[in-house]
């Protein structure tokens, strides 16, 4: 049986509704709700185990345990962990990411909705129902980007509402002065060095891992500065200015592996997304890499934001989204200039 959401049309159909009130006692956000539960990327799936034993559940964890692209080791694009409905209660409920899947006999097709802040908050909820097992599996087949696309665009809302409210103007400000852009740059992180009027380097240090990116730009050519080969030129030029720990040595792009193109618009603004992995010329490190290039059309430039996560021993997905959220928040002078028109 067909659901009647379309594919491309379901995420833009989702039903966002409000919810009641709760009587819980511990800490409340402004709306008052409690606060959510979870890590960032991690969710909660409520199927019943008929549902689950069945292809079903295979395919719901085939979907959220798709490999994330370029990174050094296997990381799912979001941290699935499967309940029984009935122990949706307590800390599970107030989640931050819940999806509850269910047979609804009464139903003719397949249904989705999704709630927003119902038993905590930030919390989102995505409720699939369908008459059938075999609906249920039609439908989650049909939407198998877009059940992935809400909850990662959900998590990266959060993070820009973060960053927003914790932002240091500081080196935001240094960064306008010297680029002309506006950047929601949260506390932690610090510059580490200037080079001429073109590049700056940034980086939040941690004991066991580093997450940083620089911003440079030069001169627009044409279209080709956003071809591969070009952008992978200019990152190589750029990133050699960030030193390696031995004399001698500096960032680079691994070449075992060719980087990978796609093309975005972010706010309003077409970027070239260059995804990577990066070395260290006469040194051994590396990691994952996540280059955005951008025409300012005002300066007759290109701007890139270049980002890249070092941690040898750990997890990297979530820092590399880190740093893609603060792309977001980027805004140039041109970009000013046509909302104010």
């Amino acid at each position: 049986m067909k659901a009647r959401i379309t594919p491309k049309a379901w995420l833009l159909g989702l039903l966002l509704i409000g919810a009641t009130s709760c009587n819980l006692t511990e800490s409340l956000n402004p709306n008052g709700k409690p606060k959510s539960t979870g890590a960032p990327y991690e969710m909660v799936i409520s199927c019943g185990t008929p549902i689950w034993n069945t292809a079903v559940g295979d395919t719901l964890k085939s979907i959220y345990g798709t490999a994330c692209d370029y990174l050094n080791q296997y990381e799912p694009v979001m941290d699935a962990m499967r309940i029984v409905p009935t122990n949706l209660r307590n800390v599970l409920a107030k989640h931050r990411n819940i999806l509850t899947v269910e047979v609804d006999t009464t139903l003719t097709e397949a249904t989705s909705t999704a709630i927003r802040d119902y038993w905590a908050s930030p919390q989102l909820i995505v409720q699939l129902k369908a008459p059938s097992n075999a609906a249920l599996l039609e439908y989650i087949n049909n939407n198998r980007q877009p059940l992935i696309d809400i909850f990662e665009k959900e998590e990266l809302t959060r993070t820009l509402a973060g960053n927003k409210k914790y932002r240091q103007a500081g080196l935001g400000s240094e960064i306008n002065e010297m680029f002309g852009i506006t950047i929601d740059l949260p506390n932690g992180y610090r510059k580490r060095n200037t080079v001429g009027n073109d590049f700056m380097w940034v980086s939040y240090e941690y004991p066991l891992a580093s997450q940083g990116f620089a911003i440079y730009t030069y001169p627009y050519s044409g279209r080709e500065d956003f071809l591969m080969e070009s952008m992978l030129a200019r990152r190589n030029e750029f990133m050699k200015r960030i030193p390696g720990p031995s004399d001698g040595s500096y960032m680079t792009t691994q070449d075992m592996f060719p980087p990978e193109v796609k093309y975005m618009t972010i706010n309003g603004r077409e970027w070239a997304e260059m995804r990577s992995f990066w070395d260290i010329e006469n040194d051994f490190m590396g990691g994952p890499a996540v280059t955005y290039s951008t025409r300012d059309v005002m300066n007759n430039r290109i701007v890139v934001i270049d980002c890249y996560v070092y941690h040898p021993d750990g997890n990297k997905r979530n820092y590399i989204r880190g740093l893609e959220a603060i792309v977001h928040s980027v805004r140039l002078a041109e970009d000013s200039a046509v909302i104010a028109n």
